[in-house]
């Protein structure tokens, strides 16, 4: 099993369906999406910081998302490492 499989992360290609069509109007949209949940149709909030984030900034962040996500908003990421 891979860990996409194992954490529930689909992954969606731009044409195919599922690809959220806000994304198609941009001037160069991502090729591919790795989706954990649902997208929705919500407002959206991406929450960046340091790749190098303390223990207290990490903790922070998920309990923000955690709450945002409660409230309907979709957290997005892109992936990296840290916050």
């Amino acid at each position: 099993m891979t860990y996409f499989e194992k954490n529930t992360i689909n992954t969606v290609i731009r044409h195919q369906f599922g690809y959220p069509t806000a994304l198609e109007k941009l001037s160069s949209p991502p090729e591919m999406l790795r989706i954990r949940g649902c997208l929705g149709n919500g407002p959206c909030v991406g929450i960046v910081g340091s790749r190098k984030a303390d223990n207290a900034s990490i903790r922070f962040a998920f309990s923000l998302s955690e709450e945002l996500a409660g409230m309907g908003f979709c957290i997005v990421s892109g992936g990296a490492l840290g916050i």
